[in-house]
């Protein structure tokens, strides 16, 4: 009978925003912060694996932590068996250099990467090769960019002022003033995982292709009119 104990760190939820008598006609931005729960370690009979995570991050806006390291010990022998370390870095926006709230709100131009994993073996042993990680290197937009195709992915069209499409391939005027929502693969690819070299010398390429869409059937349109209560 194998019991393991899991411990995690406490979480808080703060609600900033609107006032609960703001009046009818204002207008606010109603935002919830969350500091999540994470796993701390995880302990049975004879062993205990320790995840360590340090606080500072740059692409949450709180609370955030970042994994640096997940370390295991057993039958209660000093210092650790084995130890993996994560070695990570940010993938800054490619809007980050001319836009003034890149310092107020670092958290909407940065994504953390993991590059590598060093597995250490006890006593520090460090001759084991790492895990190593590589990405497509075209540049992401801000967070909170509308430049977004159909199914969420970064498209290029960073003229696009609403997230309403402006035209659909049933109904070409669909809304005047609308975003432009076409996929455009050399765009939705941006910072997509591409490699993974293992400590064996190998690696494996991974290749994508974009979504197919097709309408046999044109989307009726529906109307209704309400009037009265009962």
């Amino acid at each position: 009978d194998v019991r393991e104990i899991a411990r995690l760190q406490g979480a808080t939820v703060v609600d900033v925003g609107c006032s609960s008598v703001a009046p009818v006609h204002s207008n606010c931005i109603n935002t919830l912060q969350v500091d999540g729960i994470h796993l701390t370690e995880i302990v049975g009979i004879q062993e205990k694996i320790e995840f360590k995570s340090i606080d500072s991050r740059l692409d949450v806006t709180r609370g955030g932590v970042r994994l640096q390291a997940i370390e295991k010990y057993s039958g209660g022998l000093p210092g650790y068996l084995k130890r993996f370390e994560l070695v990570q870095n940010y993938m800054l926006s490619n809007q980050f250099h001319n836009n003034s709230s890149f310092n107020t709100s670092p958290y909407r131009y940065h994504r953390l990467q993991l590059l590598e994993v060093k597995e250490v073996g006890a006593g520090n042993d460090r001759s084991i090769p790492s895990y190593r990680f590589e990405y497509e290197d075209t540049s992401l937009p801000e967070r909170l960019s509308r430049a977004r195709d159909f199914w969420g992915y970064y498209n290029g069209k960073s003229s696009n002022q609403s997230l309403i499409p402006a035209s659909l391939p049933t109904n070409l005027n669909f809304y005047t003033g609308g975003g432009d929502r076409t996929a455009d693969a050399n765009y939705s690819k941006a910072g997509v995982l591409e490699k993974i070299t293992y400590p064996t010398g190998g690696h494996t390429f991974f290749e994508y292709e974009g979504h197919e869409r097709a309408f046999d059937t044109p989307i009726q349109e529906v109307q209704s009119n309400i009037s009265g209560a009962s």
